[in-house]
């Protein structure tokens, strides 16, 4: 069993040009957790996190915990499979015109990801919900899809594309 742990700090400011609706916003975020091996080809982890999100601007600020479990699945040799969900409690407050507006909301936040290697290029295929913050001053809640190729052309020269 192996243990991680992380904290990320984010300070955005925006240079104001005209009536810019950009806002600067700081997170704090971390997370704590374990990856362990069940079998030689299946990994297990769980992580707990915790993010508090920030606009000085217009007194919105976004926090609470958020729990994970998720695996790894070497299906093939070359073919593996990877995913994770859990929930983010969100606590949310805007103050404005002397009024304090509260709000609170459970999300489920996942990602799974099928990896596919041959001898020189590897091809990966994934799906993920996220909640990331905008230059609006709110949370998004954001669907994903990723597809990315790698190839290797010679020793010395890779290409790679992603979308």
């Amino acid at each position: 069993m192996t243990g991680q742990s992380s904290y990320q700090y984010t300070d955005v400011s925006y240079t104001r040009k005209g009536n810019s609706i950009l806002r600067d916003y700081q997170v704090h975020a971390g997370t704590v957790g374990a990856d362990y091996a069940l079998t030689e080809q299946l990994r297990v982890h769980g992580t707990a996190s915790y993010a508090n999100y920030h606009v000085p601007q217009n007194g919105f600020r976004a926090h609470g915990p958020g729990v994970e479990l998720g695996f790894a699945q070497q299906i093939f040799e070359t073919l593996s499979l990877s995913g994770s969900g859990g929930l983010r409690y969100v606590r949310t407050t805007l103050d404005g015109n002397g009024k304090r507006v509260t709000d609170t909301n459970l999300l489920w936040l996942f990602q799974v990801a099928l990896d596919k290697k041959w001898e020189r290029s590897q091809l990966t295929v994934g799906f993920s919900r996220t909640l990331n913050p905008s230059g609006l001053g709110v949370l998004f809640s954001t669907d994903r899809v990723d597809l990315g190729v790698d190839h290797q052309f010679t020793h010395a020269l890779n290409g790679s594309l992603r979308g």
